[in-house]
């Protein structure tokens, strides 16, 4: 999800026109491939995005959390590398030399103070604007906002809390939420330990938080009750987009019971559990929830899976992954970047080939969401960045609302049935679906 700086046109570009709204004709039929061409989209791990996609029916949809790369394809990559492929994880390509660090280009993470607003040289807007025009509507602000998420009637945000002038944290990060129609921001917990990733259960919010001490910071997973108050830390050492935990977008969840991955494999903790337990061996690149199902792309085999949340065997559904993908409908969905064009892809939830669906679009797309029937994705191309939104019942329509400069520095964003909802670090802002 989403960098300190966006390198946009770096390979993906090469010249090429695009549409105004960064769509293009149809490419033809083909097998959607892996990865697809280099995209050269440099960028940092984001707070947001993609977190659990639609759980078991009647649950509140988790669609933000946490972030996956703008490559979309599931590797390390170094902002500073001049804009190489990552390549699948493990598979050798891209630049994985550099420590990953899930708060490059924050700012204020881990102990670093920084300016998040200004990150990257970017200029925060802070003007009233329209919610259903431009850039949108001023909805909330803090001090330094680094993660969204949604469910179907309010939107959640993590405030990481200020540095003071030595540069020493004041433990002040907060959870707060907002209804997605309209009203206040509500402070749901204060005094958390610099939180930098959030996502939902139907009981709890559970935030990611980097600034713990246990002789130095260190990273975990704790929960609050989503009807406020003190949280509690559930696993030590479990970070957003870590060295270990490489998942796009992950963290899942079914009903009360969250989903998230170690180095060791995919564990669980529901309302009830006072300490987590393993689910599954197999390490998740990428996890999502439906019916009665996890499905996953392994981050060792290169290949997409399903395991019974009642447990059992897990099941190899394809050997053919995407990085970053989403369930609803019977469907696995993902996005194909193949020569400068990108896709919406899906195959049965049983397995199968890939089927490209209308309509292409012009350079590569990264950050599929689906939530209430609609899909989001971010788009890099001459235009600048871009979100595109659509009814997965009707893909060709999908259309961009919103588009931002070369160079903003989004640091978190969710899309909902409403609108889509994004932040640079200081205010968040709302676009409509409608262009």
């Amino acid at each position: 999800m989403v960098a300190g700086v966006f390198v946009f046109c770096a390979v993906a570009c090469s010249g090429h026109l695009s549409n105004e709204d960064g769509s293009a004709g149809d490419g033809g039929g083909g097998k959607a491939s892996f990865g697809g061409g280099s995209s050269g989209l440099g960028g940092k791990p984001s707070v947001v995005g993609g977190a659990s996609a639609a759980g078991r029916a009647g649950a509140p949809q988790s669609v933000g959390g946490l972030p996956d790369f703008p490559d979309n394809v599931g590797g390390w990559f170094n902002p500073d590398a001049g804009g190489a492929d990552p390549g699948p994880l493990g598979g050798g390509g891209g630049d994985t030399s550099f420590p990953p660090d899930p708060c490059r280009g924050w700012g204020a993470c881990a102990g670093s103070p920084g300016d998040v607003a200004g990150a990257g040289g970017s200029i925060e807007d802070t003007t009233p604007g329209e919610c259903e025009s431009g850039r949108g509507c001023l909805v909330a602000d803090g001090s330094e906002i680094s993660a969204l998420t949604a469910d179907l009637n309010d939107l959640y945000f993590v405030d990481h809390g200020t540095f003071d002038d030595l540069g020493n944290y004041d433990n002040d990060g907060r959870l707060l939420k907002r209804g997605l129609s309209a009203g206040p921001s509500t402070v749901l917990a204060t005094g958390l330990a610099g939180p930098v990733g959030v996502a939902l259960t139907t009981t709890h919010a559970f935030v990611y938080l980097d600034q713990v001490w246990d002789g130095k910071p260190r990273f975990s997973l704790a929960r609050i009750p989503l009807t406020g108050g003190a949280a509690q830390i559930v696993q030590l050492d479990a970070e957003p987009n870590g060295q270990w935990n490489d998942c796009l977008g992950c963290l899942a969840h079914a009903g009360d019971t969250l989903y998230f991955p170690l180095s060791t494999g995919i564990y669980k903790i529901a309302a009830q559990d006072t300490v987590p337990s393993q689910f599954s061996t197999l390490r998740a690149a990428s996890m999502a929830i439906f019916g009665e199902y996890l499905y996953l792309v392994s981050a060792t085999a290169n290949a997409i899976w399903r395991v019974p949340l009642a447990g059992g065997v897990a099941e190899q559904l394809s050997a053919d992954p995407r990085g970053n993908i989403q369930v609803a409908d019977g469907y696995v969905y993902s996005l194909d970047n193949s020569g400068n064009k990108t896709y919406l892809v899906r195959m049965p939830v049983t397995g199968g080939p890939w089927v490209r669906l209308p309509k292409a679009r012009s350079y590569s797309a990264a950050q599929l969401q689906i939530a209430a029937g609609w899909f989001f994705h971010q788009l890099y191309s001459d235009a600048g960045q871009q979100y595109v939104a659509g009814r997965l019942s009707d893909t060709a329509s999908a259309g961009v609302p919103l588009t931002l400069s070369p160079g903003t520095n989004v640091r978190a964003w969710v899309g909902t049935a409403q609108a889509i909802f994004w932040s640079s670090g200081r205010v968040i802002r709302q676009r409509s679906n409608a262009e």
